[in-house]
């Protein structure tokens, strides 16, 4: 997995470990640490080019620079400088690729010891590596919500804060928490009054909300469409344009910090980003696959 909606690699499946023929299948789901200790954590939260960043330790080094992505529900992703300064082996193998599903690739598994939120320990995860993209070369890893059922995870914006606090969320109610299912985060996204499903996906920084090309071209001000640059998926690379929205976009009862947004999405659903979520308070709870949404204070 990498640092954007747009850059995903998706752990989806691991092969023999150590790579030698023969050799069985790794056993551990790469998604998912061994055990998972402490009662909760809170870190001061930065943003990398949008992205929300914390400083952990990791195998009891550190501080590393971990940029967290609810769209990565896999293993972490770290950088090969930290795969180094670990002196980390190979434990396998996965098949990666982007959201569009057509540009596998393999890469390789690293068992991580401890990885450290503060007094929350995620032991025994295995991490794919990689170089990292453009303009986030200072991020050590990508961490995000696969080691943390049990806990309400919480990033506030507004405050610069992370918090791990075990419990659940309150039942979805149409305003400020949803359901979801699967391992992305979905929220319903209102945009010149339709609603349409949508990820809620911190790694996202191309852009604040993207679309499906069938949404935009229905947008009220197409003609004030334009072409913004390219994205860069982990083996291809799409002309992105952007197009005005008339009135507030909104996620239930909280509205979002863009006026536009760019098309096409990799897949047929719509995708909120970091960028529409500055000055909101977002909370997910992956055990019972809820996510909430409200404006912070100010």
């Amino acid at each position: 997995m990498t640092p954007c909606a747009l850059m995903l690699a998706a752990v989806l499946a691991a092969a023999s470990p150590n790579d030698q023929p023969g050799a069985g299948p790794v056993t551990s789901d790469p998604r998912h640490p061994h055990d998972v200790t402490g009662p909760g954590a809170i870190l001061p939260m930065t943003l990398t080019r949008g992205m929300p960043t914390l400083e952990l330790m990791i195998d009891g080094k550190g501080p590393f620079q971990v940029a967290f992505d609810t769209g990565a529900p896999e293993g972490p992703d770290l950088s090969e400088r930290v795969v180094q300064a670990l002196g980390l082996r190979r434990s396998g193998q996965a098949v990666t690729g982007d959201p569009s599903g057509k540009n596998d690739a393999v890469a390789p598994l690293y068992r991580i010891g401890d990885l450290a939120f503060g007094g929350v320990h995620a032991r025994g995860w295995d991490a794919t590596a990689g170089a990292a993209p453009a303009g986030l070369e200072a991020i050590d890893a990508v961490v995000g919500l696969g080691a943390f059922d049990g806990y309400v995870v919480t990033l506030d914006y507004a405050a610069g804060r992370f918090t791990l606090a075990r419990g659940a969320l309150p039942a979805a109610d149409g305003k400020h928490v949803f359901a979801y299912r699967g391992d992305i985060p979905h929220v319903p996204l209102t945009i010149e009054g339709r609603t349409i499903d949508a990820h809620l996906d911190t790694g996202n920084i191309a852009h604040g909300v993207i679309v499906p090309t069938a949404v935009a071209k229905g947008l009220k001000r197409t003609a004030q469409t334009k072409l913004i640059g390219e994205a860069r998926t982990v083996s291809n690379t799409m002309k992105i344009f952007s197009t005005p929205v008339e009135g507030p976009l909104r996620v239930g009862s909280t509205q979002l910090n863009a006026t536009d947004v760019a098309y096409p999405a990799l897949i047929p659903l719509a995708n909120v980003g970091s960028l529409a979520l500055t000055g909101a308070v977002v909370q997910i709870d992956p055990a019972h696959h809820r996510v909430a949404l409200r404006a912070g204070p100010g």
